[in-house]
């Protein structure tokens, strides 16, 4: 989307403040990386989710701590095992 890119509708720093990540109204996420010495977003990654081959908005996200999202990862490991 060169000409009308999606619309912003969240934003959250890293706590290292190296890192970006905005959601943007396409459904996607975008994770940019800051360099300092020349004042620029690099992109590393941008990835979208789809539901029912339907896009929603991202309206929010949100970097979390190591053990915050370990504890998130082995939670959803559980109920997958939980649903075989």
């Amino acid at each position: 989307q060169i000409c009308n890119p999606p619309m912003v509708h969240s934003l959250s720093w890293s706590p290292s403040g190296k890192i970006l990540a905005a959601g943007l109204g396409d459904g996607s996420v975008a994770v940019l990386k800051v360099e300092c010495y020349n004042r620029r977003l690099a992109v590393l990654s941008r990835t979208t989710a789809t539901y029912s081959h339907s896009f929603a908005t991202v309206a929010c996200v949100h970097f979390m701590s190591s053990t915050a999202a370990h504890a998130l990862l082995n939670a959803i490991r559980e109920d997958v095992r939980a649903d075989e």
